[in-house]
């Protein structure tokens, strides 16, 4: 019986060795990753901007005449139709001065009326031998320099009239008083911007790129501005670099969008499309060989090095490397290697974690 069991042990121990062999697990566990097929698809080339709203008619309302501002009727945002009254400055000198023009002026109308008559007596005189001829002359002239210092006055007191008139500033065209440049009390030389009135019409967007986006680009294309609804248009290009910068300056006008001048904001200029073989962001991974994708075939991961191009909403353009409905991974994909075992996520579960 002892001889029996000696032989019969070994015989048992093999065997509960194998059944322990076969519970062990093959390998590591299946990796969970989402996934997503290579399309091809339409991306968009776009570039990001820093830009500043200008008005494309946006002049500045100087004071015609000097004084102190006496008085402001409108507020900046305020619209305002051509000719509205904006300022008022102080009058009182320049009505003084018209007053003294045009009395010059009635002065030198009452001498020239007396020298017209003199010369009338003097050409009756003349002709019945009572006077010179040269005496007849010298009446002609002084009516002839009388008629020209009244011509004189009469537009010296025309041109305080007017003066007295420009103690209001006015809008010289319908639009919005964007800015204000000087208060009440202030006093103010002639030529001394007090406003900035932007004139009705498109609103311009003056903004700048660099490097291989400066140089392409070009009057048509598409600008959007970030949080703002309404597409513009690049208009017109700087024929040089912005001497600063040396970035290529553009403009882009926005029909019919309220844009407050001097305003900042950040637009994405369009500066191209085309068609192209794209996967997620997210199914890029960085390795030391360079950038690869894991193709999923039967729940294994095939590594695959890419070569990438344009990236624009969440996707990059693939160049070489897959084709159209390869399945990548994309949540997850930074956990895997070659020929690792994965398995599908489940909805809404966190990718990358083992089986």
């Amino acid at each position: 019986m002892r001889k029996l069991l000696f032989l019969i042990l070994p015989l048992f121990l093999v065997a509960c060795s194998k059944g322990d062999a076969a519970k062990k697990p093959g390998g590591p566990p299946a990796v969970s990753v989402s996934v997503a097929k290579v399309v091809k698809t339409e991306l968009v080339d776009t570039a990001r901007a820093y830009g500043e709203v200008e008005a494309g008619n946006a002049p500045e309302v100087a004071a015609e005449v000097a004084g102190r501002v006496l008085e402001i009727v409108v507020k900046e945002g305020q619209r305002v139709a051509a000719g509205a009254p904006l300022a008022r400055l102080e009058a009182a000198d320049l009505a003084d001065a018209s007053r003294a023009a045009s009395a010059e002026a009635t002065r030198l109308a009452a001498l020239r009326d007396q020298a017209a008559s003199q010369l009338k007596r003097d050409q009756s005189l003349e002709q019945q031998g009572f006077i010179s001829a040269a005496a007849l002359d010298k009446s002609r002239a002084d009516l002839a320099a009388l008629d020209a210092q009244l011509k004189a006055a009469r537009a010296t007191a025309s041109a305080r009239e007017r003066d007295v008139g420009r103690a209001w500033v006015r809008a010289p065209l319908a639009g919005i008083v964007e800015q204000k440049l000087a208060n009440v009390g202030d006093y103010v030389p002639a030529g001394k911007a007090l406003f900035l009135v932007a004139g009705d019409g498109a609103s311009r967007v003056r903004f700048a790129l660099s490097g291989a986006a400066g140089e392409r680009l070009a009057a048509g294309q598409t600008v959007k501005i970030d949080g703002r609804d309404g597409v513009g248009k690049v208009v017109a290009l700087a024929s040089g670099l912005d001497a600063a910068s040396r970035a290529r300056v553009a403009y882009a006008e926005f029909p019919g969008l309220r844009l407050r001048v001097g305003e900042t904001l950040n637009v994405a200029v369009e500066l191209g499309r085309h068609a192209a073989l794209a996967v997620p962001t997210g199914a890029l991974v960085e390795r030391p060989q360079g950038r690869v994708v894991y193709v999923i075939d039967k729940d294994v991961a095939r590594e695959v090095k890419v070569a990438t191009g344009l990236a624009a909403d969440g996707r990059v353009e693939v160049l070489s490397g897959l084709k159209a409905g390869d399945v990548v991974a994309v949540d997850g994909a930074g956990f895997l290697a070659d020929k690792a075992k994965v398995r599908l996520a489940e909805p809404g579960a966190k990718s990358g974690g083992g089986a």
